[in-house]
């Protein structure tokens, strides 16, 4: 398989943090699938175009680090890659900003709200959710690294909410109408604990009084009582828990390679 893997941040932010949410996407999936290929998109660089999409399997829009949201004038060029990966009717999963990407594409809302921070707890699957192939070896509450200002407020129109927890009413959602295939998430299967950590910390100011959190997490996959104090487990954060719906949307990728 070949996976398309949009990059979701302007070269100038990508210069400043140093760090690319698009490769490290690319390598978790390799993780999962050694024979796996990818490439990045720089929509914000140069237009994602259809005839880039010829020997494309499937497409990923990861999260961001951008001050502004999905919905924003600032975000047209991740708009129109997104758009352009829908009319080609290709398999699409989004994390985070990628879900909250595809809610404004087809027609949901996205709101600044309180942040969710390091883990997403208790998030409960719907009875849609338990049945979806997304969600496939997923037990029906869990929990998952997660780092989020926005989110959906509201889910376009013919969307399958999928999961759900206490502090985002929509944690994952499906789409399938009209051609378009999108899976997404608003949480990070493809980031661990410990890098969700070390990100905290390296964002300074943006996540004040956060020392405690940041230990935490540091240590969540292999201390049962730093798991427990964010509202995790070993388990759920094991490399194989964790990346439950990557390995089930890569499956769904494969069904459809003709």
């Amino acid at each position: 398989m070949h996976i398309l893997i949009v990059e979701s941040e302007p070269s100038e932010l990508l210069k400043k943090s140093g760090q690319s949410h698009a490769r490290e996407f690319g390598l978790e999936l390799q993780q999962i699938e050694s024979s796996l290929e990818f490439s990045i998109a720089t929509p914000y660089e140069k237009p994602l175009e259809g005839s880039n999409l010829s020997m494309i399997d499937g497409v990923v829009f990861p999260g961001s680090g951008v001050s502004w949201s999905a919905h924003d004038s600032k975000a047209v060029p991740l708009q129109k890659a997104m758009e352009s990966v829908f009319e080609k009717r290709l398999p699409c999963f989004g994390s985070c900003n990628g879900l909250q990407l595809a809610s404004v594409i087809l027609g949901g809302k996205v709101e600044k709200r309180s942040p969710e921070l390091g883990i997403a707890r208790d998030i409960k699957l719907t009875e849609t959710g338990l049945v979806h192939p997304m969600m496939a070896g997923r037990k029906s509450v869990f929990s998952a690294p997660t780092v989020h200002g926005d989110q959906v407020i509201e889910m376009p129109r013919g969307a399958q909410l999928l999961a759900f927890n206490n502090h985002c009413p929509v944690q994952s959602f499906s789409y399938n109408s009209s051609g378009i295939d999108f899976w997404g998430v608003e949480y990070h299967p493809e980031i661990s604990a410990k890098n969700i950590g070390k990100y905290i910390r390296a964002s300074g100011d943006k996540f004040p009084n956060c020392d405690d959190l940041v230990h935490f997490l540091l240590n969540a996959e292999t201390n049962s009582e730093a798991a427990s104090q964010v509202g995790t487990s070993i388990e759920d954060m094991s490399a194989k828990i964790r990346t439950t719906e990557l390995r089930n949307w890569l499956n769904h990728v494969r069904s459809n390679v003709i």
